[in-house]
Protein backbone atom coordinates (compact mmCIF):
# COMPACT_ATOMS: atom_id res chain seq x y z
CA UNK A 1 0.00 0.00 0.00
CA UNK A 2 1.62 3.75 -1.04
CA UNK A 3 2.17 6.05 2.07
CA UNK A 4 0.59 9.52 2.39
CA UNK A 5 3.77 11.00 1.44
CA UNK A 6 3.58 9.12 -1.69
CA UNK A 7 -0.45 10.13 -2.13
CA UNK A 8 0.64 13.85 -1.29
CA UNK A 9 3.51 13.83 -3.92
CA UNK A 10 1.33 12.36 -6.54
CA UNK A 11 -1.13 15.17 -6.13
CA UNK A 12 1.41 18.20 -6.11
CA UNK A 13 2.88 16.60 -9.63
CA UNK A 14 -0.84 15.92 -11.23
CA UNK A 15 -0.10 12.27 -11.09
CA UNK A 16 -3.18 11.26 -8.77
CA UNK A 17 -5.46 10.82 -11.55
CA UNK A 18 -3.72 7.96 -13.21
CA UNK A 19 -5.17 4.54 -11.80
CA UNK A 20 -4.04 2.88 -8.69
CA UNK A 21 -3.36 -0.18 -10.33
CA UNK A 22 -1.06 1.10 -13.29
CA UNK A 23 2.30 -1.03 -13.20
CA UNK A 24 5.34 1.19 -11.09
CA UNK A 25 8.63 1.60 -10.09
CA UNK A 26 9.48 1.27 -6.50
CA UNK A 27 9.81 5.14 -6.48
CA UNK A 28 6.30 5.24 -7.59
CA UNK A 29 7.27 6.10 -11.80
CA UNK A 30 4.80 4.30 -14.41
CA UNK A 31 7.27 1.70 -15.81
CA UNK A 32 6.35 0.37 -19.45
CA UNK A 33 7.76 -2.56 -20.31
CA UNK A 34 11.63 -2.96 -21.68
CA UNK A 35 10.44 -4.34 -24.75
CA UNK A 36 8.52 -1.52 -25.80
CA UNK A 37 10.98 1.57 -25.89
CA UNK A 38 13.56 -0.73 -26.62
CA UNK A 39 16.41 0.87 -28.77
CA UNK A 40 14.51 4.07 -28.70
CA UNK A 41 16.90 7.43 -28.45
CA UNK A 42 17.20 9.00 -24.51
CA UNK A 43 13.92 10.94 -23.39
CA UNK A 44 15.04 14.71 -23.57
CA UNK A 45 11.87 15.43 -21.79
CA UNK A 46 8.27 13.88 -20.48
CA UNK A 47 5.28 15.82 -20.52
CA UNK A 48 2.55 13.90 -17.89
CA UNK A 49 -1.04 15.07 -18.36
CA UNK A 50 -2.36 16.99 -15.15
CA UNK A 51 -5.73 15.16 -15.10
CA UNK A 52 -6.30 12.24 -16.32
CA UNK A 53 -6.99 11.65 -20.22
CA UNK A 54 -8.66 7.89 -20.80
CA UNK A 55 -11.42 6.54 -22.99
CA UNK A 56 -13.20 3.61 -22.09
CA UNK A 57 -14.62 1.33 -25.59
CA UNK A 58 -15.32 -2.51 -25.94
CA UNK A 59 -14.88 -3.14 -21.82
CA UNK A 60 -11.39 -1.75 -21.86
CA UNK A 61 -9.47 1.52 -20.79
CA UNK A 62 -7.00 3.25 -22.47
CA UNK A 63 -4.68 6.23 -20.34
CA UNK A 64 -2.40 8.43 -21.89
CA UNK A 65 1.08 8.05 -19.44
CA UNK A 66 3.11 10.25 -21.09
CA UNK A 67 4.53 12.26 -24.42
CA UNK A 68 8.33 12.10 -24.18
CA UNK A 69 10.41 14.35 -26.53
CA UNK A 70 13.34 11.80 -27.67
CA UNK A 71 16.54 13.04 -27.90
CA UNK A 72 17.57 13.34 -32.14
CA UNK A 73 20.55 10.88 -32.59
CA UNK A 74 22.88 9.94 -36.02
CA UNK A 75 21.12 12.74 -38.14
CA UNK A 76 17.58 11.43 -36.96
CA UNK A 77 14.56 13.55 -37.30
CA UNK A 78 13.26 14.61 -33.96
CA UNK A 79 10.58 12.47 -32.66
CA UNK A 80 7.69 12.59 -29.88
CA UNK A 81 6.47 8.91 -28.08
CA UNK A 82 3.07 8.93 -27.29
CA UNK A 83 3.13 6.39 -24.31
CA UNK A 84 -0.53 4.82 -23.74
CA UNK A 85 -1.73 2.46 -21.08
CA UNK A 86 -4.79 -0.51 -21.99
CA UNK A 87 -6.08 -2.63 -19.67
CA UNK A 88 -9.01 -4.36 -19.65
CA UNK A 89 -12.10 -4.13 -17.31
CA UNK A 90 -12.59 -7.52 -16.34
CA UNK A 91 -9.76 -10.93 -17.13
CA UNK A 92 -6.96 -9.97 -19.76
CA UNK A 93 -5.95 -8.85 -22.50
CA UNK A 94 -5.82 -10.90 -26.24
CA UNK A 95 -2.18 -12.00 -26.38
CA UNK A 96 -2.00 -11.33 -30.44
CA UNK A 97 -2.99 -7.80 -29.52
CA UNK A 98 -2.26 -5.20 -32.16
CA UNK A 99 -3.01 -1.97 -33.81
CA UNK A 100 -4.83 -3.25 -36.94
CA UNK A 101 -5.37 0.60 -38.41
CA UNK A 102 -3.10 3.43 -38.94
CA UNK A 103 -3.54 5.96 -36.13
CA UNK A 104 -6.02 9.03 -36.77
CA UNK A 105 -4.25 11.85 -35.43
CA UNK A 106 -5.27 15.54 -35.98
CA UNK A 107 -2.86 18.65 -34.47
CA UNK A 108 -4.08 21.61 -32.67
CA UNK A 109 -4.81 23.18 -35.91
CA UNK A 110 -7.17 20.51 -37.56
CA UNK A 111 -4.90 18.88 -39.28
CA UNK A 112 -4.04 16.11 -39.81
CA UNK A 113 -0.65 14.05 -38.46
CA UNK A 114 0.92 11.13 -40.60
CA UNK A 115 1.99 8.62 -36.97
CA UNK A 116 5.24 7.37 -38.10
CA UNK A 117 4.95 3.96 -36.73
CA UNK A 118 3.74 2.23 -33.48
CA UNK A 119 3.86 -0.37 -31.45
CA UNK A 120 2.35 -2.39 -28.87
CA UNK A 121 3.40 -5.12 -26.07
CA UNK A 122 1.69 -7.42 -23.83
CA UNK A 123 2.67 -6.87 -20.13
CA UNK A 124 2.82 -10.23 -17.73
CA UNK A 125 0.26 -8.72 -15.96
CA UNK A 126 -2.20 -8.93 -18.85
CA UNK A 127 -2.22 -4.99 -19.50
CA UNK A 128 -0.82 -3.64 -22.82
CA UNK A 129 1.35 -0.86 -23.44
CA UNK A 130 1.49 1.05 -26.95
CA UNK A 131 4.00 3.78 -27.93
CA UNK A 132 3.09 6.17 -30.95
CA UNK A 133 5.84 8.03 -32.70
CA UNK A 134 4.83 11.44 -34.09
CA UNK A 135 6.64 14.37 -35.61
CA UNK A 136 8.34 16.56 -33.18
CA UNK A 137 6.82 19.69 -34.63
CA UNK A 138 3.35 18.73 -33.10
CA UNK A 139 2.77 20.80 -29.74
CA UNK A 140 -0.77 19.18 -29.05
CA UNK A 141 -3.38 16.72 -30.36
CA UNK A 142 -6.96 17.98 -30.95
CA UNK A 143 -7.56 14.24 -31.51
CA UNK A 144 -6.22 10.70 -31.64
CA UNK A 145 -8.42 7.64 -32.82
CA UNK A 146 -6.41 4.40 -32.40
CA UNK A 147 -8.19 1.03 -33.27
CA UNK A 148 -6.88 -2.16 -31.49
CA UNK A 149 -7.81 -5.86 -31.80
CA UNK A 150 -7.05 -9.28 -32.86
CA UNK A 151 -6.58 -9.84 -36.77
CA UNK A 152 -8.90 -12.92 -38.30
CA UNK A 153 -7.43 -15.53 -40.14
CA UNK A 154 -7.08 -15.12 -44.26
CA UNK A 155 -9.18 -17.67 -45.51
CA UNK A 156 -8.48 -19.51 -49.09
CA UNK A 157 -9.74 -21.04 -52.09
CA UNK A 158 -8.24 -23.13 -54.70
CA UNK A 159 -9.77 -22.69 -58.43
CA UNK A 160 -8.36 -25.52 -60.88
CA UNK A 161 -8.20 -24.77 -64.54
CA UNK A 162 -6.69 -27.25 -67.28
CA UNK A 163 -3.93 -26.23 -69.06
CA UNK A 164 -2.96 -26.55 -72.85
CA UNK A 165 -0.20 -24.96 -74.63
CA UNK A 166 -2.80 -21.80 -75.33
CA UNK A 167 -5.36 -21.07 -73.12
CA UNK A 168 -8.82 -20.49 -73.30
CA UNK A 169 -10.09 -17.54 -71.70
CA UNK A 170 -12.60 -18.70 -68.95
CA UNK A 171 -14.75 -16.68 -66.43
CA UNK A 172 -14.77 -17.38 -62.28
CA UNK A 173 -18.09 -15.70 -61.58
CA UNK A 174 -17.48 -16.64 -57.91
CA UNK A 175 -14.45 -13.70 -58.25
CA UNK A 176 -15.84 -11.57 -61.05
CA UNK A 177 -12.53 -12.62 -63.01
CA UNK A 178 -11.82 -13.82 -66.09
CA UNK A 179 -9.02 -15.84 -66.43
CA UNK A 180 -7.03 -17.37 -69.20
CA UNK A 181 -3.73 -19.09 -69.37
CA UNK A 182 -1.59 -18.42 -72.04
CA UNK A 183 1.64 -20.35 -72.16
CA UNK A 184 3.50 -23.30 -70.18
CA UNK A 185 6.58 -23.67 -71.48
CA UNK A 186 9.64 -25.50 -70.78
CA UNK A 187 13.00 -23.46 -70.20
CA UNK A 188 16.77 -24.05 -69.94
CA UNK A 189 17.69 -21.08 -68.06
CA UNK A 190 20.37 -20.54 -65.10
CA UNK A 191 17.36 -19.14 -62.50
CA UNK A 192 18.65 -16.01 -60.28
CA UNK A 193 18.55 -17.57 -56.33
CA UNK A 194 19.15 -14.12 -55.01
CA UNK A 195 17.95 -13.70 -51.94
CA UNK A 196 18.54 -9.94 -51.81
CA UNK A 197 15.45 -8.25 -52.53
CA UNK A 198 11.22 -9.37 -53.84
CA UNK A 199 10.42 -9.96 -57.89
CA UNK A 200 9.53 -7.67 -60.12
CA UNK A 201 6.28 -7.37 -58.88
CA UNK A 202 7.31 -4.98 -56.43
CA UNK A 203 9.42 -3.13 -58.69
CA UNK A 204 6.98 -0.16 -59.27
CA UNK A 205 6.58 -1.10 -62.75
CA UNK A 206 9.91 -0.03 -63.57
CA UNK A 207 10.87 -1.57 -67.09
CA UNK A 208 14.84 -1.27 -65.90
CA UNK A 209 16.33 -5.20 -65.25
CA UNK A 210 16.91 -4.99 -61.22
CA UNK A 211 19.74 -5.57 -60.15
CA UNK A 212 20.57 -8.59 -58.14
CA UNK A 213 22.87 -8.32 -55.11
CA UNK A 214 25.36 -11.14 -55.48
CA UNK A 215 25.21 -14.61 -53.60
CA UNK A 216 27.60 -16.96 -52.15
CA UNK A 217 25.59 -19.57 -53.26
CA UNK A 218 27.27 -21.46 -56.52
CA UNK A 219 23.93 -20.59 -59.50
CA UNK A 220 22.00 -23.83 -60.27
CA UNK A 221 22.80 -26.28 -63.12
CA UNK A 222 21.08 -25.25 -66.19
CA UNK A 223 17.81 -27.46 -65.76
CA UNK A 224 14.04 -27.43 -67.50
CA UNK A 225 12.27 -25.13 -65.73
CA UNK A 226 8.20 -24.32 -66.43
CA UNK A 227 6.87 -21.23 -67.09
CA UNK A 228 3.34 -20.13 -66.96
CA UNK A 229 1.95 -16.74 -68.34
CA UNK A 230 -2.06 -15.96 -66.88
CA UNK A 231 -4.00 -13.30 -67.62
CA UNK A 232 -7.14 -12.01 -65.62
CA UNK A 233 -9.63 -9.30 -66.18
CA UNK A 234 -11.31 -7.73 -63.17
CA UNK A 235 -11.33 -5.34 -60.24
CA UNK A 236 -8.23 -4.78 -58.16
CA UNK A 237 -9.19 -6.13 -54.99
CA UNK A 238 -10.20 -3.89 -52.11
CA UNK A 239 -9.70 -4.59 -48.72
CA UNK A 240 -11.75 -8.41 -47.18
CA UNK A 241 -11.99 -9.51 -50.77
CA UNK A 242 -10.21 -12.13 -52.91
CA UNK A 243 -6.37 -12.01 -54.17
CA UNK A 244 -4.93 -13.98 -56.42
CA UNK A 245 -1.55 -15.24 -54.30
CA UNK A 246 0.08 -18.05 -55.49
CA UNK A 247 -0.16 -20.59 -57.90
CA UNK A 248 0.51 -24.57 -58.51
CA UNK A 249 0.87 -26.87 -61.23
CA UNK A 250 -0.36 -30.20 -60.66
CA UNK A 251 0.77 -33.77 -62.61
CA UNK A 252 -3.37 -34.74 -62.35
CA UNK A 253 -3.63 -35.63 -59.32
CA UNK A 254 -0.02 -36.67 -58.58
CA UNK A 255 2.37 -33.93 -57.21
CA UNK A 256 2.25 -30.54 -57.34
CA UNK A 257 5.09 -28.19 -58.26
CA UNK A 258 4.39 -24.85 -55.72
CA UNK A 259 7.90 -22.83 -55.23
CA UNK A 260 7.39 -20.08 -57.64
CA UNK A 261 8.54 -16.83 -58.47
CA UNK A 262 6.38 -14.54 -60.33
CA UNK A 263 6.71 -11.23 -62.40
CA UNK A 264 3.11 -9.06 -61.99
CA UNK A 265 2.46 -6.24 -64.91
CA UNK A 266 -1.04 -4.48 -64.41
CA UNK A 267 -2.53 -2.11 -66.92
CA UNK A 268 -5.42 -0.26 -66.86
CA UNK A 269 -6.46 2.52 -69.99
CA UNK A 270 -6.40 5.21 -67.34
CA UNK A 271 -3.44 4.00 -65.16
CA UNK A 272 -0.56 6.33 -66.22
CA UNK A 273 1.94 7.15 -63.51
CA UNK A 274 5.31 5.76 -63.49
CA UNK A 275 8.50 7.30 -61.70
CA UNK A 276 11.26 5.07 -63.01
CA UNK A 277 12.31 3.37 -60.14
CA UNK A 278 13.00 0.43 -58.50
CA UNK A 279 12.33 -0.26 -54.48
CA UNK A 280 11.98 -2.75 -51.67
CA UNK A 281 10.32 -2.68 -48.87
CA UNK A 282 11.98 -1.24 -45.55
CA UNK A 283 11.18 -1.60 -42.08
CA UNK A 284 10.33 1.31 -39.60
CA UNK A 285 14.18 1.98 -38.07
CA UNK A 286 14.53 4.81 -34.97
CA UNK A 287 12.73 7.46 -35.85
CA UNK A 288 12.29 6.65 -39.65
CA UNK A 289 8.85 5.05 -40.43
CA UNK A 290 8.70 1.92 -42.58
CA UNK A 291 8.47 2.75 -46.26
CA UNK A 292 10.60 2.23 -49.57
CA UNK A 293 13.80 2.04 -50.36
CA UNK A 294 15.19 2.84 -53.88
CA UNK A 295 17.46 0.76 -55.13
CA UNK A 296 17.67 1.63 -58.72
CA UNK A 297 16.75 4.79 -60.51
CA UNK A 298 16.26 5.16 -64.38
CA UNK A 299 18.54 7.98 -65.63
CA UNK A 300 15.91 8.74 -67.73
CA UNK A 301 12.84 8.53 -65.67
CA UNK A 302 10.82 11.47 -63.79
CA UNK A 303 12.38 9.78 -60.81
CA UNK A 304 15.81 10.82 -61.52
CA UNK A 305 14.19 14.28 -63.64
CA UNK A 306 12.70 14.92 -59.44
CA UNK A 307 15.93 14.40 -57.95
CA UNK A 308 15.44 10.67 -56.25
CA UNK A 309 18.55 9.28 -55.36
CA UNK A 310 19.11 5.22 -55.02
CA UNK A 311 18.98 4.41 -51.25
CA UNK A 312 16.40 7.04 -50.60
CA UNK A 313 13.48 5.95 -48.44
CA UNK A 314 10.22 7.32 -49.65
CA UNK A 315 7.41 7.18 -47.10
CA UNK A 316 4.27 8.74 -48.10
CA UNK A 317 3.17 10.27 -51.59
CA UNK A 318 0.78 12.83 -51.67
CA UNK A 319 0.82 12.91 -47.36
CA UNK A 320 -0.46 9.05 -48.03
CA UNK A 321 1.72 6.63 -45.73
CA UNK A 322 3.26 3.89 -48.06
CA UNK A 323 4.85 1.18 -46.22
CA UNK A 324 5.89 -1.07 -48.50
CA UNK A 325 6.51 -0.76 -52.45
CA UNK A 326 3.49 -2.57 -53.42
CA UNK A 327 1.44 0.08 -51.79
CA UNK A 328 3.52 2.77 -53.55
CA UNK A 329 3.18 1.00 -57.01
CA UNK A 330 -0.37 1.32 -56.68
CA UNK A 331 -0.74 4.61 -55.68
CA UNK A 332 1.83 6.14 -58.45
CA UNK A 333 -0.33 4.34 -61.25
CA UNK A 334 -3.05 6.02 -60.60
CA UNK A 335 -1.68 9.30 -60.53
CA UNK A 336 -2.18 11.34 -63.84
CA UNK A 337 0.64 11.30 -66.64
CA UNK A 338 2.38 14.96 -66.39
CA UNK A 339 1.46 15.61 -63.08
CA UNK A 340 3.18 16.38 -59.76
CA UNK A 341 3.21 14.51 -56.49
CA UNK A 342 4.50 15.36 -53.34
CA UNK A 343 6.60 12.64 -52.16
CA UNK A 344 8.06 12.28 -48.38
CA UNK A 345 11.04 10.62 -47.36
CA UNK A 346 14.45 10.26 -45.65
CA UNK A 347 17.62 10.80 -46.94
CA UNK A 348 20.87 10.92 -44.97
CA UNK A 349 19.01 10.34 -41.62
CA UNK A 350 17.01 13.49 -41.91
CA UNK A 351 13.21 13.73 -43.45
CA UNK A 352 12.37 16.03 -46.43
CA UNK A 353 9.59 16.50 -49.16
CA UNK A 354 10.19 16.82 -52.50
CA UNK A 355 7.65 17.17 -55.57
CA UNK A 356 8.18 15.03 -58.54
CA UNK A 357 7.30 15.12 -62.29
CA UNK A 358 4.87 11.55 -63.03
CA UNK A 359 5.52 10.01 -66.33
CA UNK A 360 3.57 7.94 -68.63
CA UNK A 361 3.70 3.88 -66.94
CA UNK A 362 5.78 1.63 -69.41
CA UNK A 363 3.12 -0.88 -69.71
CA UNK A 364 4.02 -4.53 -70.43
CA UNK A 365 7.99 -3.69 -71.59
CA UNK A 366 7.49 -6.90 -74.28
CA UNK A 367 4.57 -6.62 -75.50
CA UNK A 368 2.48 -4.05 -77.72
CA UNK A 369 -0.67 -1.79 -77.47
CA UNK A 370 -2.53 -3.74 -80.27
CA UNK A 371 -1.54 -7.32 -77.85
CA UNK A 372 -3.50 -5.43 -75.08
CA UNK A 373 -6.41 -4.88 -76.66
CA UNK A 374 -6.40 -8.38 -78.07
CA UNK A 375 -5.90 -9.36 -74.85
CA UNK A 376 -8.42 -7.05 -73.32
CA UNK A 377 -11.58 -7.96 -76.26
CA UNK A 378 -11.19 -11.65 -75.80
CA UNK A 379 -11.32 -11.91 -71.61
CA UNK A 380 -14.00 -8.71 -71.25
CA UNK A 381 -16.16 -11.03 -73.88
CA UNK A 382 -16.06 -14.00 -71.28
CA UNK A 383 -17.02 -11.17 -68.82
CA UNK A 384 -20.08 -10.08 -70.74
CA UNK A 385 -18.71 -6.19 -71.31
CA UNK A 386 -15.81 -3.86 -70.40
CA UNK A 387 -16.27 -2.52 -66.25
CA UNK A 388 -15.27 0.91 -65.42
CA UNK A 389 -12.70 -0.57 -62.67
CA UNK A 390 -11.57 -3.33 -64.62
CA UNK A 391 -7.58 -3.97 -64.62
CA UNK A 392 -5.80 -6.50 -67.12
CA UNK A 393 -3.25 -8.51 -65.54
CA UNK A 394 -0.52 -10.31 -66.79
CA UNK A 395 1.23 -12.86 -64.22
CA UNK A 396 4.40 -14.54 -64.87
CA UNK A 397 5.31 -17.38 -62.60
CA UNK A 398 8.72 -19.43 -63.32
CA UNK A 399 9.34 -22.59 -61.23
CA UNK A 400 12.67 -21.78 -58.98
CA UNK A 401 13.99 -25.18 -59.01
CA UNK A 402 14.42 -27.69 -62.08
CA UNK A 403 11.86 -30.71 -62.50
CA UNK A 404 12.34 -34.24 -64.11
CA UNK A 405 11.05 -34.53 -67.74
CA UNK A 406 8.42 -37.18 -66.04
CA UNK A 407 6.65 -34.36 -64.73
CA UNK A 408 3.64 -33.12 -67.55
CA UNK A 409 1.36 -30.32 -65.41
CA UNK A 410 -2.27 -30.48 -66.61
CA UNK A 411 -4.10 -28.61 -63.97
CA UNK A 412 -3.20 -25.45 -62.74
CA UNK A 413 -4.28 -24.52 -58.75
CA UNK A 414 -5.21 -20.65 -58.55
CA UNK A 415 -4.74 -19.75 -54.72
CA UNK A 416 -6.65 -16.58 -53.63
CA UNK A 417 -6.92 -15.44 -50.06
CA UNK A 418 -9.15 -12.96 -48.62
CA UNK A 419 -8.02 -11.03 -45.13
CA UNK A 420 -11.08 -10.71 -42.89
CA UNK A 421 -11.81 -7.78 -40.88
CA UNK A 422 -10.22 -7.91 -37.35
CA UNK A 423 -12.74 -7.62 -34.86
CA UNK A 424 -11.44 -4.20 -33.26
CA UNK A 425 -11.86 -1.80 -30.69
CA UNK A 426 -11.45 2.29 -31.22
CA UNK A 427 -10.16 4.43 -28.50
CA UNK A 428 -10.60 8.26 -28.98
CA UNK A 429 -8.97 10.21 -27.24
CA UNK A 430 -9.04 14.66 -27.25
CA UNK A 431 -6.98 17.03 -25.94
CA UNK A 432 -3.74 15.76 -25.79
CA UNK A 433 -0.65 17.90 -24.51
CA UNK A 434 2.76 16.97 -26.18
CA UNK A 435 4.54 19.91 -24.54
CA UNK A 436 4.31 21.68 -21.51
Amino acid sequence: MRSWRWWLAALICGRAAFCADAPVAPGGALTPPASLVFGDPAVKQRVVPRTALEARSGGWRMTVISADRLTPRDGAQAQCRLLLWLRAERGALPAELQVVEPPLVTDGHGQGVTAGSWRVVRADDGSAWVSVYLPATVQRLTALALSLGVPAPAARMSVRLDLEPLGTPRLLPELGLAVEPTLVRHDTVVLDTSPAGPPYFYALESTAPRAMAPTSAPPPDEGTYYSVRLHTLGPEPGAGEWELTDLRARDGDGPALDDWRFVRRPWRPDWGGWLGVTGTDAVALGGRPAGVVIDAVEPTGPGAEGGLRVGDVVTAIDQVPCRDAYTLGGLVRRRSPGSRSLLTLWRGGKGLTMTLPVGRTAQWPDRDEAEFQAVWSRLGTVRGGEQKDDVLNAWDWQARQPVTAAFEPTQLELVFTRQEPADSTTFLLRGVPLAP
